[in-house]
């Protein structure tokens, strides 16, 4: 199946081909078929399709037959954009999120079809070669709307704090397990359940699973998540709730996405419940505080950070969103590794945010590890070390 968008740019990828390959100006090939110049661009650039009598004037002076303007085959140097266009993949590509339309696209091509080809081929090739898969296409493209935005979006902000407001929660008071539960249970009848996933063993990295079946919901959590880490689990799904976020994955969203729209709201609630443990405007009055301290104070960043309740991971990750807001501090990165098993040299990343240049170690698509020299690696066996030594608590 080919839509009538597709069948049109195809028609003038074709025509300005053959147009070219005969020698003919756009003005010498319009004076010639009786049709104007604007007609022919618009013909060209795959925004009109022409009616049968001038497709017959246009196959005559080019010395070709109606038949073979109106296939849809092209030559062999442009068979990778009909490839593409056949496919289903502009259809899945997030464009609009980097305010590129549909037409745009479409001109890019137009202008310089040969070229867009080749670029094409490119990427499918790289794309075979390190075997990408397209959960890690949509992930990039996540990343890249987040970068462009230094990950902070007013409109996802406004909403946690009509939120807040709704519910008469208080902006210093940490949100605890036992009101957000009594929320998902009360207003979107969700029933928690923290004993199922413990008698599977092949879930035990998983943190939870939602379900849904005649109106009631389920969200299955693992019992070895600490409280932070429940905390988040609770308010990321009032967060899908409450911006009612239909398409999304039942299962953990690392496994499989059906789309691009499951990847983007499952962003979209895990922002919303960093926005809501740790609302905007608490965070850059405790860091404008900080921010004036002399010299870098270890003990007082760990008292602000204990201060919201949440895992360090939510607070550092919240970090790259208000940081560039409200104190222009955007050359941030932001990695998160883990490793199979204990006492293993073997790491990988499992989330990554970029605000500036890409950083090294970054993720790639071979799945290959990183070494243990990287100081992200060192930080993370000392702090293994700690914890086995009983000189830290183990959450």
């Amino acid at each position: 199946m080919i839509n009538e968008q597709n069948i049109r740019l195809i028609f003038g990828l074709k025509l300005r081909q053959l147009r070219q390959k005969q020698g003919f100006s756009p003005k010498e090939l319009a004076d010639a078929a009786g049709i104007s110049i604007s007609y022919l661009n618009e013909i060209e650039k795959g925004k009109k399709y022409p009616k049968a009598e001038k497709i017959a004037q246009l196959a005559d002076v080019l010395n070709s037959t109606y038949d073979e303007l109106v296939s849809l085959r092209l030559s062999r140097n442009l068979a990778p954009i009909a490839d593409l266009l056949n496919s289903n993949l502009l259809g899945l590509l997030p464009l609009h999120l980097f305010g590129i339309g549909a037409d745009d696209l479409v001109e890019i091509i137009a202008n310089a079809p040969a070229k867009v080809s080749a670029f094409i081929s490119t990427l499918v090739g790289i794309a075979r070669n390190y075997e990408m898969r397209v959960e890690q296409f949509y992930l990039t493209a996540l990343r890249s709307f987040q970068e462009m935005h230094d990950n902070y979006f007013e409109s996802l902000e406004d909403i946690v704090d009509t939120f807040r407001t709704d519910n008469d929660i208080a902006l210093q008071a940490p949100v605890s397990f036992a009101w957000l539960a009594g929320v998902l249970r009360q207003k979107y009848s969700y029933h928690i359940d923290e004993s199922t996933m413990a008698r599977y063993p092949d879930l035990r990295s998983v943190r939870s699973i939602f379900s849904t079946r005649k109106n009631r919901n389920r969200l299955l959590l693992n019992n070895n998540l600490n409280e932070a880490q429940k905390i988040f689990q609770l308010a990321k799904e009032i967060g899908y709730q409450a911006m009612d976020l239909r398409e999304r994955n039942t299962a953990p969203s690392w496994v499989k996405a059906e789309s691009f729209d499951q990847v983007l709201n499952n962003f979209k609630a895990s922002y919303f419940a960093g926005a809501l443990l740790i609302p905007r405007r608490q965070l850059a009055d405790d860091l404008a505080l900080f921010f004036k301290l002399p010299l870098w104070d270890g003990s007082a960043f760990l008292n602000m950070m204990a201060r919201y309740r949440v895992s360090p991971e939510t607070f550092l990750h919240r970090l790259t969103s208000i940081a560039p807001r409200f104190f222009n501090l955007n050359q941030l990165f932001f990695l998160r590794f883990s490793t199979s098993a204990k006492d293993s040299n073997t790491y990988d990343i499992t989330k990554e945010l970029h605000l500036s240049t890409l950083h090294t170690p970054h993720a790639n698509a071979l799945s290959e590890h990183y070494c243990r020299r990287w100081v992200s690696i060192a930080s993370c066996r000392e702090f293994e070390q700690l914890q086995e030594n009983d000189k830290i608590h183990r959450p």
